[in-house]
């Protein structure tokens, strides 16, 4: 017997808990979501998991699906889905008692990565039962009055010009490529000003800062520490004397 099969056979005297599972059809390769959400009630049904599954459409009302559920008493939420599914779950928890798992089925899976999820489906499901809770850090990003928490990144600058193109790109859309390189031609440079921790200043002009809460993001690119998640800190990266050649290298 396997060291899986045994942690789920002794599984099976735990009493079942009542699930919100999440899942986005939308998220990692066409074709497969059918598959993957039988797959996934499967499995979660065989961990003891009671899953109430919510599938995440385009008219979706994430938050008052969210506040029913805890009203009625749900305290796990496990998302299956990639990293905006993810994050945009994650911020309407925070501050909540309740409990986000991850299944990470999206194109990148970079929160995934950060918080030492297994990137397959029955292992991760695995994890929710034998693995450990633990907190971890939001930032917080407010413009023009619009407030927006968030798990992974926040940018101003080259990022941010290009992340819907790169986004449509990374989901198979090539079409899009033609956006993203008139938006590299295009975004200029621009004059930054920071202040950290309400006492230095800096002031440059730059393709971009970057304001990170995690070890990776992207295509798992390392702009943190280890304990990013939790150390309390946000990391700023500021991207000075660069062309765009080299930063996008």
């Amino acid at each position: 017997m396997s060291e899986q099969q045994s942690k789920q056979s002794s599984c099976t005297n735990h009493r079942r808990i009542r699930t919100k599972l999440i899942f986005n059809p939308d998220s990692g390769s066409t074709g497969e979501s059918p598959v993957q959400l039988m797959d996934v009630i499967s499995a979660v049904q065989t961990w003891k998991f009671g899953p109430e599954t919510y599938l995440v459409e385009p008219s979706s009302d994430l938050p008052t699906m969210v506040k029913k559920a805890l009203t009625d008493g749900i305290h796990l939420f496990v998302v299956c889905g990639g990293d905006g599914t993810i994050e945009a779950i994650a911020g309407l928890l925070a501050g909540t008692t309740a409990t986000m798992g991850i299944i990470p089925i999206g194109t990148r899976n970079s929160v995934a990565l950060n918080l030492g999820v297994l990137a397959d489906i029955h292992g991760a499901i695995a994890l929710l039962r034998t693995g450990r809770r633990i907190k971890v850090d939001f930032g917080l990003a407010v413009c023009n009055g619009n407030q927006q928490l968030f798990l992974e990144i926040s940018s101003v600058g080259l990022l941010s010009a290009l992340f819907e193109s790169m986004d449509d790109i990374q989901h198979g859309n090539l079409a899009c490529i033609g956006d993203f390189l008139a938006a590299l031609v295009a975004s200029p440079p621009g004059e930054m000003h920071l202040v950290l921790d309400g006492k230095q200043k800096i002031d440059a002009t730059c393709q971009m800062v970057l304001i990170s809460n995690m070890p990776y993001m992207g295509p798992h690119i390392h702009v943190g520490p280890p304990n990013a998640v939790n150390d309390g800190l946000l990391n700023v990266l500021l991207f000075a004397n660069l062309s765009k050649i080299d930063l996008m290298g």
